[in-house]
């Protein structure tokens, strides 16, 4: 388990500080204030940094051609596989073998 401290935990209802959030391997499992993390707990003060849980920023360019702001699994796929039309930057596509 791994708890973040002392971060500005920006939420859709409120920005509490100093906010903690708390997560077991890719799983948020707890957001608040005040309480102190489990004993066993990998702990990082974050100097009030701002933490957005559960964000994931899909801006890039490229990506084949698919809208990754859809919503719709499949182009978000298709994006992170490199399948679509051949528009994209040469990073972002597929390497041969």
């Amino acid at each position: 388990m791994t708890t973040l401290t002392n971060a500005r935990v920006v939420t859709p209802h409120e920005v509490p500080e100093p906010g903690r959030v708390t997560f077991s391997g890719p799983t948020i499992t707890g957001v608040g204030t005040g309480e102190a993390p489990a004993a066993d707990a990998d702990v990082h003060d974050l100097g009030k940094a701002y933490v957005l849980p559960g964000f994931v920023d899909p801006h890039l360019h490229g990506g084949d051609a698919a809208s990754v702001g859809s919503g719709d699994p499949a182009e978000v796929r298709r994006a992170a596989a490199g399948t679509g039309p051949a528009s994209s930057p040469a990073p972002f596509r597929r390497r041969p073998g």
